[in-house]
């Protein structure tokens, strides 16, 4: 066995653990590696040995502000509502032109009519999961919007009256 090998097998043993019949052997054999593994034995006596560290104040409130005031700020940073608003009407139009695509055209000479249904249930569920994620992740923007338009609280609703009542034309 190489010295290397001895001491980095001697320094990966537990506390208190045996000497392995390899490491024992070698250190027979070679009076360095003997002196370096005593030396180390020694070294780690002396800190098991020593007093543990006393801080002279108690610190865990200030770091408790720390984490806290970090954690503040990381919420705070959110990307912009314009950039997730342009992401989605990137997403709507690749949708709305999917229907022209010569890759669309090959898949269904291939699969026939049965890829429609779910094409459109699986983009369905990326935009519905995209829509989860943007609110997930701009909520307070959101709540802060609601809470200072009011008013627009009925447009929702508003829209839904209209295009059930165009339906029914």
């Amino acid at each position: 066995m190489k010295c290397e090998k001895t001491i980095k097998d001697f320094l990966e043993l537990d506390a208190y653990q045996r000497l392995t019949l390899p490491i024992t052997l070698h250190i027979l054999f070679c009076p360095k590696c003997k002196i370096e593994i005593i030396r180390i034995q020694k070294l780690l006596e002396s800190l098991h040995n020593a007093s543990p560290f006393e801080m002279k104040e108690d610190l865990s409130q200030k770091i408790m502000d720390e984490i806290q005031a970090s954690e503040m700020t990381f919420h705070q940073q959110t990307s912009s509502l314009w950039y997730w608003m342009l992401a989605c009407v990137i997403i709507l139009f690749s949708i709305l032109l999917m229907p022209f695509s010569e890759d669309l055209f090959w898949l269904q000479s291939y699969f026939g009519n049965t890829l429609a249904i779910p094409l459109h249930l699986i983009m369905g569920l990326l935009l519905s999961a995209y829509i989860g994620v943007f609110i997930a992740i701009n909520i307070h923007k959101i709540k802060q919007i609601t809470c200072y338009q009011e008013k627009w609280h009925i447009l929702p609703s508003l829209i839904f009256l209209l295009c059930a009542s165009y339906r029914s034309w």
